[in-house]
């Protein structure tokens, strides 16, 4: 998920509309932020309610940086305009900036809503600590009370998972009728399969179909394998905000405009995830999914993430370096939930798998590798947990489950 990298932005200027693309989405974001940093609290101006949602997540982020104290900038918001799902975590944002409120108007106001929101009180349970803290104990259970399938995903979503590698073997092998998913738009996409453990402080594995489902293979015949990390740099889980990449489903909807903010994402274009839109009962996420998935659950954290409004995930890599060769995780940096590729030089060796993943997912797509075209990449990507094992998935442990 994207986070402010503390270089001087060009400010842009959006107009409020319906729907915000992922770019602008990103752009704007990093407006807030910068704003926000440059101490110009009085100058945030958000129309839309996805504008609004950005302002809170660049509040959001400054105040779990610590590196300011933002009740100046909540002063200056005038929250009662926002969707009740704002107007809560900017109450959340200021109890733990030191304010202590009333809120029991907002709580009221929450309560009556969610009545028929499952995503706002997916949103409460997410946030119970804080809203503990807050004395709001009686909104969390309700929420659950209202939704007990729904918010019982919430804690479920960084669960131990015991041995999935059957599920993971089905989803490998489970080709989806993309015919009349989103009017077909993803028929002739790829599917890259993200294969880690529960514990994200170890690397996880890619490996990839092309758009006729065929195996993407390297030049010895070997099934195409390249590690990669989705672990929070705070430690949090996914359904909360900066937290680890979910396990589901994500779009891949092309690359980000230019191979700006190297420092955080490195010298090659990052390529936009986005999620399965929001459906009764999850359809639309389940006709991806062989019949052994659908009731399975390991795809929830995604649906989780998008219902508390998560958003702005990618595939990148970085400027920075991992100062850390002890770590579990080396030579990846994590993230704030992104998905991490490796960059720079280790042991006299330089990686470049950014670059590697661009060029291998327009082969893969029938595309030229062309810089014009790693916009025109699309598809799938499937993150699934295979158990929970505490050390990295190899292409030794694919093959073992007959992936290869």
């Amino acid at each position: 998920m994207i986070r402010l990298i503390g270089a001087a932005l060009t400010v842009l200027s959006f107009s409020a509309h319906a729907y915000m693309t992922q770019v602008e989405a990103e752009y704007r974001y990093l407006n807030f932020a910068e704003t926000i940093h440059l101490g110009q609290a009085k100058s945030l101006v958000a129309f839309s309610a996805e504008e609004q949602l950005l302002l809170v997540d660049a509040i959001w982020d400054a105040q779990e940086e610590g590196k300011m104290d933002v009740r100046d900038v909540l002063a200056a918001i005038t929250s009662q305009a926002f969707p009740l799902s704002e107007q809560l975590r900017l109450a959340v944002i200021g109890h733990r900036a030191g304010e202590r409120s009333e809120h029991s108007a907002l709580a009221t106001a929450v309560l009556t809503a969610m009545q028929e929101d499952k995503a706002l009180a997916t949103l409460v349970v997410s946030l119970q600590y804080d809203l503990h803290a807050m004395g709001l104990d009686e909104l969390v259970d309700s929420a659950r009370n209202l939704f007990p399938e729904e918010t019982g995903w919430v804690a479920a979503s960084e669960r131990p998972v015991g041995d999935q590698t059957d599920l993971a073997i089905d989803l490998w092998n489970h080709e989806p009728d993309l015919s009349r998913y989103e009017n077909g738009a993803y028929a002739d996409g790829i599917k890259l399969y993200m294969f880690c453990r529960t514990n994200r402080l170890f690397a996880c594995l890619l490996t990839l179909r092309g758009q006729n489902f065929e195996r993407v293979l390297n030049a010895d015949g070997s099934l195409w394998t390249q590690p990669s990390l989705a672990s929070s740099s705070r430690g949090l889980p996914s359904y909360q905000r900066n937290g680890n990449t979910p396990a589901g489903i994500h779009h891949i909807d092309g690359v980000m405009p230019a191979a700006d903010q190297q420092i955080s994402f490195g010298k090659f274009r990052r390529l936009i995830l986005d999620f399965v839109p929001t459906s009764a009962n999850e359809a639309k996420t389940k006709s991806l999914l062989p019949t052994t998935s659908q009731e399975a659950g390991w795809w929830r954290p995604a649906s989780v993430a998008r219902d508390v409004g998560r958003s702005l995930f990618r595939i990148h890599g970085t400027g920075k370096t991992n100062e850390l060769p002890t770590s579990s995780w080396f030579p990846f940096m994590r993230t704030s939930g992104c998905v991490a590729q490796r960059e720079n030089t280790y042991n006299g060796i330089e990686y470049r798998d950014q670059r590697n993943l661009l060029d291998v997912l327009m082969k893969a797509q029938g595309l030229e590798v062309s810089y014009a075209n790693e916009a025109k990449i699309k598809g799938f990507l499937f993150i699934i947990e295979i158990n929970d094992e505490a050390r990295a998935v190899t292409p030794a442990d694919l093959k073992k489950m007959g992936i290869e």
